[in-house]
């Protein structure tokens, strides 16, 4: 009996989860050697029903202001890009500063600053 009863709550708090908890994310951006962190052009979107279309949105914005844009990362949670002239990390995470934490060692050296992180909501 208690088998019937915990499936319908399952399935009820299921459907009560949010959209986004299955979404995806991406950063894409313009960055070239010898660019600071505060020079690097980006675009981004969240909240995308598939990866390839996440790429393409952050394609999308990036391009609408930079040039020589690429795809950095896709997240299902959160992600982050962060640079310095010489170079760059990225990071994913449950959460946006985990994401930041993980961009900055990945970029590897104390001139690297974060440029932008974002979570699907």
């Amino acid at each position: 009996m208690r088998r019937i009863i915990i499936l319908p709550a399952l399935a009820g708090f299921l459907m009560l989860a949010p959209v986004a908890a299955f979404a995806w994310g991406a950063i894409a951006v313009d960055d070239e050697k010898g660019v600071s962190g505060s020079g690097v052009g980006y675009g981004y979107v969240t909240g995308e029903d598939s990866e390839k279309a996440a790429e393409r949105g952050a394609l999308k914005e990036c391009r609408a202001r930079n040039k020589s844009c690429k795809v950095a990362i896709t997240f299902e949670s959160c992600g982050a890009y962060a640079a310095s002239a010489n170079r760059w990390g990225t990071g994913e995470g449950v959460t946006k500063g985990a994401a930041r934490r993980i961009a900055l060692a990945n970029c590897g050296n104390e001139a690297c600053k974060l440029v932008v992180s974002e979570c699907n909501e």
